[in-house]
Order: C-alpha cells, then sequence, then structure tokens
C-alpha cells in the first residue's frame, strides 16, 4: 500500500506536528511575561521607551493582571492566537514553537 518513501515522509510530517504541539506556547503565565516585557514597543501613546519600561518595572504585577484580564487565548493546537485588547491598542500575538510574535496592532 505505502512505499519506504511514502512511509518516510509520513514519518516526517508526524513528527514535525509532534514536535510543533509539544512546543506550543499555551501557557498564559508564559505570555504575560512576554507581553510585559515588551509591551512599550505597541503603544499608541508616545511614551519615551526607558520611561515606559521603567514604569512596567515599577508595576509589573499591575502590568500582568491587565494583560491578563485584557486577553482572549485561542488555542490551534499547533500554535495560540492571543488578542488583548487594552492600553488604547488591540494587539494580536502568534504563539508558535516555543516563541511569541506580535502580528498585528490596532
Amino acid at each position: 500500500m505505502f512505499s519506504n518513501f511514502n512511509k518516510f515522509i509520513l514519518i516526517i510530517i508526524l513528527i514535525t506536528f509532534g514536535v510543533t504541539i509539544v512546543s506550543n506556547p499555551s501557557k498564559k503565565d508564559e505570555f504575560l511575561e512576554y507581553s510585559v516585557t515588551n509591551i512599550c514597543e505597541h503603544l499608541k501613546e508616545p511614551i519615551p521607551n526607558t520611561a515606559c519600561k521603567g514604569l512596567v518595572l515599577l508595576n509589573k504585577d499591575l502590568f500582568k493582571h491587565t494583560v491578563d484580564v485584557t486577553t482572549h487565548k485561542t488555542n490551534y493546537v499547533v500554535f495560540t492566537v492571543y488578542k488583548t485588547s487594552g492600553f488604547g491598542v488591540e494587539i494580536t500575538t502568534l504563539g508558535m514553537f516555543g516563541n511569541f510574535k506580535v502580528i498585528s496592532v490596532d
């Protein structure tokens, strides 16, 4: 039914799919840490970067809580989409392969 080449391709696909599932950063704590660390880059109000980072550092728990309650997470098994509506912006972030990437800011 399957040739050796087809079996090999199927095994490669299954391994890739398995690695993608295992490396999906779906834990909200990981996302909150990423968001608080990178929030200054995506705010619409022109706050100097060093002032913003200082403010976030002093109020990290408050920023984490705010991001937590304003974020909707959708897990698609191989990746996770986070939509955060707060701080005057809506930020959509993709979590995949153990990393996060902002894909849109409105």
